[in-house]
Order: C-alpha cells, then sequence, then structure tokens
C-alpha cells in the first residue's frame, strides 16, 4: 500500500496525515527525545527545549521560532502519524541551503509501543514520495550503524549506503604517541582552497559535514574576512611530492566553546598522518587540551585515534536514495 493510499484510507484522528509546523512542535519534541534522547548532544535538548517552549506560544511562539530555530525545527516539510489522537510517529523532509535537489530525511521517530505496524515505512515512503514531487535528485539520512533494523527497512525501500562516519570528542595535543617529531604537516597557504575542495570531493564525494556536500565556502574565506581578520577558521596541509594527501581545517564555535574539525585524509595516507596534521593544529592554534568534535571515516584509523585519547561518541552510517531507486 502506497503512502498516497494511506492517506485516503486512513479515517478520523488515526493514521498519516502531512506535519502542521504550528499545532505539532511540541508534540513531536516529546517524540523526538523520547526516541533518540541517549544519541541527542546538548544542542539538539536545547533545540528541543525551544521547541516546547515556542510550541506552547502558539501563533506567537510558531512566529518566533523562524528567528529561534533551525528550518527543521519550525518549517519542516514530512509527515506525522495520529494515533487516538497523539502524535506517534514522525518523519521530517527538508531540502538542502545551496544545493536545492539534495533533500534530507530527518527524525525518523516511531512511539516504543505503535512499532511492528509499519507505520515508519509509511512515514518515510510518503516524504520520498513528497521529495520527488519536490524535484529531488537525492534523498539522504543518516541512520546508527548499530541499528541493522532500520537500516534494512532503509534499504528495502531503496536507500543504499555511502559511507560510515565516527564523531570523535577529545582535546587537541602537542605530541601523540608514534607521531614523528619532524613532518609535513604545515599551516596551508591562501591558494591552496581548491586543492583542498579537489581532495574532498575525491575522497568523500558523499560530502563531509552532515548533510551538506563539500562545497568551496568549507575553505575559502571571504575576502572582508581576510582583510579585517575575521575568519574563525584555520587550515593546515600535508603534500607529498606536490601532492595534497591530507588537510585539516578547525573551525572555532563560541556557542559550545570548542572547535570543530574537517581533517581529510586519502586512504592510502590513513593512520600515518592524521596525528601530525591534529599536533600541528594544537601548536598553531595554542589549544593544548582545548575541546573538539570531528568526524572520521570508521575503520583505518579507529585504533590510533582511541590511543591519542579521542573517544568515539557515536557512528553513523550516511545513506542515499536518488531518482534512479525512485525509477525516475
Amino acid at each position: 500500500m502506497t503512502a498516497a493510499s494511506l492517506l485516503r484510507t486512513e479515517r478520523g484522528a488515526n493514521g498519516l496525515r502531512r506535519i502542521a509546523p504550528r499545532q505539532d512542535m511540541t508534540a513531536v519534541a516529546d517524540l523526538i527525545e523520547m526516541v533518540f534522547a541517549q544519541q541527542m548532544d546538548s544542542a539538539g535538548r536545547r533545540m528541543l527545549r525551544e521547541m516546547r517552549t515556542l510550541g506552547r506560544a502558539g501563533p506567537l511562539g510558531a512566529l518566533l521560532g523562524r528567528f529561534f530555530l533551525p528550518p527543521a525545527a519550525t518549517t519542516p516539510m514530512g509527515y506525522v502519524w495520529e494515533q487516538d489522537g497523539r502524535i506517534v510517529g514522525n518523519a521530517s523532509l527538508l531540502p538542502i541551503p545551496g544545493h536545492p535537489r539534495h533533500w534530507i530525511l530527518a527524525n525518523v521517530a516511531v512511539h516504543p509501543r505503535q512499532r511492528g505496524r509499519g507505520i515508519g515505512r509509511a512515514l518515510t515512503a510518503a516524504c520520498l514520495e513528497l521529495a520527488y514531487e519536490k524535484a529531488a535528485a537525492a534523498v539522504r539520512l543518516q541512520v546508527d550503524k548499530d541499528n541493522q533494523q532500520a537500516q534494512v527497512l532503509y534499504a528495502s525501500l531503496g536507500f543504499r549506503p555511502v559511507t560510515t562516519r565516527t564523531t570523535w570528542h577529545g582535546g587537541l595535543r602537542l605530541c601523540m604517541p608514534d607521531t614523528p617529531a619532524l613532518t609535513l604537516a604545515r599551516p596551508r597557504e591562501m591558494g591552496e582552497w581548491r586543492q583542498q575542495l579537489a581532495l574532498a570531493d575525491e575522497v568523500h564525494p558523499e560530502g563531509l559535514l552532515w548533510p551538506f556536500p563539500s562545497n568551496q565556502g568549507m575553505f575559502r574565506e571571504s575576502r572582508l574576512s581576510r582583510w579585517f581578520g575575521l575568519s574563525s577558521t584555520r587550515h593546515w596541509v600535508w603534500k607529498e611530492d606536490g601532492r595534497l594527501l591530507g588537510s585539516l581545517s578547525a573551525r572555532h564555535q563560541m556557542e559550545e566553546w570548542r572547535w570543530n574539525l574537517v581533517l581529510v585524509v586519502q586512504p592510502e595516507a590513513r593512520g600515518r598522518i592524521e596525528g601530525p596534521l591534529l599536533a600541528a593544529a594544537a601548536q598553531d592554534l595554542g589549544a593544548q587540551g582545548a575541546r573538539i568534535v570531528f568526524d572520521y571515516p570508521s575503520g583505518p584509523a579507529d585504533a590510533l585515534l582511541t590511543a591519542w585519547g579521542y573517544k568515539a561518541k557515536r557512528t553513523l552510517t550516511w545513506m542515499i536514495h536518488n531518482e534512479e531507486s525512485h525509477g525516475g
């Protein structure tokens, strides 16, 4: 049964319907927290608190939400599932800013007591139909690596995995075990941003930061920022025989008082140059022990990152559904 037919056949307060952000904000926040409480970071929990506060404020809260909350919280497309007047399922759908044909499916959540009824499948299928009606070329999602049941569901609907990345937390350190004293890690020169972008596109065509594909804004500061010294991003590179094998970008996030890193390394150099790049960043930033967060492909460097004192917080599989999967 298609999502469209489910919409037609359900009656009363039971079943699938389009999300109404103004009236559903508080109930959706409660459901998301129930389902994802163990995986949420401080920013996610803060967003839910703000959603509830603004949801209780009615129309005024919906208006204020447009200024204080991300679009995923205030203006999502997507669907909810109601059962006896209560929201027991949710799936949000959003275009990726700057990439209008790439959409993200997020917050697919079903109340634990309602699972096994096909609600998650119906919500996901309905969102896919809506995305392609809006001329999407691809729909992306993240799912916990260990959540095999969800991955099987998404695969049955045409999603395929493209990468698995782990989020690491820790501090920048000047010295790490097995890190050579003399390295090729150095601050990036201004004109090398194009090589950084080319490296990112080659190694990670699926993108580096969820849910955004790579773009020059990740590596190239505006002229205004350079002239007035306003840029909060620093870059380091590793080259051998003129070839860029790795790069590290650090952006200071004032709100969380931490550095967010983007680390890109050619597969052949993984496990060898990450440590020197991280140590070079610590030396230049004067950030010994500073709090940092970064995502990195799971596998080759996991043991080294653990030995260097970083802690794996969450491992997610990125999946994609494209026009070919949809039969378009």
